[in-house]
């Protein structure tokens, strides 16, 4: 969109967003066929894995990149790719925005963070942009990114608010108290309410997890390390989806790991 479009065009960057939201996304083959099969018998049974080098990385605007990792009703979940010196404009939350930083620093409204924070934009906040100097990477749960009418929406509002707002939690990668939740298990909370909660877990070395069983859907993202999951290997880089119904084998992990979790609790 060029400057001399009429005074009421939508910004270029915002366009951009809106056009990816159109984008259909196509199926994109594993290296091998096994994995293939595993993947689509998980997925009927109510689980959805993407190794951290498939799926498709789709340009929002120049310098920031994303991968849709889930589609849902209200939101979605992606990994998002700010190359040193990019910018998204200002934007509202329509819902609870969570963000971890996997690789390098960026700048979220007035908050600075680091590779290991988590920053949380309550519902109904706003980001003035998001911004890196040197490169980034984040793991985001609860964007508009991927839907064309959740971009509108949120772009919108952000030019009409001309403020950031206080709604906003942050827990560094130094902060916050991890316990032990098993045999060489630790869990950092970083922040939870009476539906769901996200953690930080740290399997030490040779040591299992399971999850409680009051949780009716996770999703998990593998920050460092491999994790066993019954026939499959959770690598650095991958996510994962369990919904309601799905029987979890219990996790291994042979030479440690580090994941982001979220789980939402039975009511």
């Amino acid at each position: 969109m060029r400057s001399n479009d009429k005074k009421d065009a939508l910004p270029e960057q915002i366009e951009h967003a809106l056009l990816l939201g159109l984008k259909p996304l196509e199926a994109v083959p594993g290296p091998h066929l096994r994995q293939r099969l595993l993947q689509r018998v998980h997925a009927d049974m109510g689980f959805f894995h993407l190794a951290a080098e498939a799926g498709q990385w789709q340009e929002v605007s120049a310098g920031i990149s994303m991968k849709l990792l889930q589609q849902q009703a209200n939101s979605n979940s992606i990994l998002l790719r700010l190359a040193a010196g990019a910018t998204l404009p200002p934007h509202s939350h329509h819902v609870d925005e969570e963000c971890l930083v996997v690789q390098g620093s960026a700048q979220l409204g007035e908050t600075r963070v680091e590779e290991g924070d988590y920053h949380l934009a309550l519902r109904r906040s706003r980001h003035s942009k998001v911004h890196s100097d040197s490169g980034a990477t984040l793991f985001i749960h609860g964007t508009s990114l991927g839907n064309r009418f959740g971009v509108m929406r949120d772009f919108i509002l952000g030019k009409v608010n001309v403020k950031d707002t206080a709604d906003a939690i942050t827990v560094r990668a130094t902060e916050g108290e991890w316990e032990s939740i098993g045999s060489d298990v630790q869990r950092k909370r970083l922040y939870a309410t009476h539906e769901f909660a996200s953690h930080l877990i740290r399997l030490e070395p040779g040591s299992t997890y399971s999850l409680p069983s009051e949780v009716v859907d996770e999703e998990a993202f593998v920050l460092s390390g491999e994790i066993l999951c019954g026939d499959m290997a959770w690598r650095t880089g991958d996510y994962q989806r369990a919904k309601f119904g799905w029987a979890h084998p219990t996790l291994t992990a042979p030479q440690g790991a580090l994941m982001y979790l979220r789980t939402v609790r039975q009511q």
